[in-house]
């Protein structure tokens, strides 16, 4: 378990506030949103690992996960960033795996629904692993910005 919260909080987390540094984005690390309308009678909220900001609109949201289950990918996994995505109306998300769970990177194009999943792999058992995840989050923030120039 200490190392799933490494792998979230140091190499996840902390890439993309170092990435963001000097950029038009701004990166909020473990922040709690609330999912829920305020006229609900329950109150949800969640906790990306990171959002990725332009101005005052959430333009990325990326969450990282450790382990996939026997039969593949978690669904829990994917209901929960769906659910960060529609609930901060924001239609790029991320999944950020190690390489030793998954074989390869991919678009999940969710139906009836702006909101995208992006699987992203990091090789943690290499030696550059901080660097590799430092380049995977300058994608991310590339791709915001190669999205935001084309609207």
């Amino acid at each position: 378990m200490k190392f799933v919260l490494v792998w979230r909080k140091r190499f996840v987390t902390e890439a993309f506030v170092r990435v963001a540094q000097g950029t038009r984005f701004t990166v909020l690390p473990q922040r709690s949103y609330l999912l829920s309308e305020e006229r609900s009678d329950f109150s949800i909220t969640i906790v990306p690992d990171v959002t990725v900001f332009d101005g005052g609109t959430i333009v990325s949201i990326v969450d990282a996960k450790y382990k996939k289950t026997e039969s593949g990918f978690a669904n829990q996994d994917f209901y929960q960033i769906l659910s960060y995505g529609t609930g901060l109306n924001c239609a790029r998300t991320y999944l950020f795996f190690p390489t030793s769970e998954y074989a390869t990177d991919g678009l999940i194009l969710v139906k009836h629904s702006p909101v995208t999943i992006d699987v992203r792999r990091v090789d943690i058992a290499d030696s550059r692993c901080v660097e590799l995840v430092e380049h995977a989050a300058r994608q991310v923030l590339a791709e915001a910005y190669l999205a935001d120039t084309a609207a």
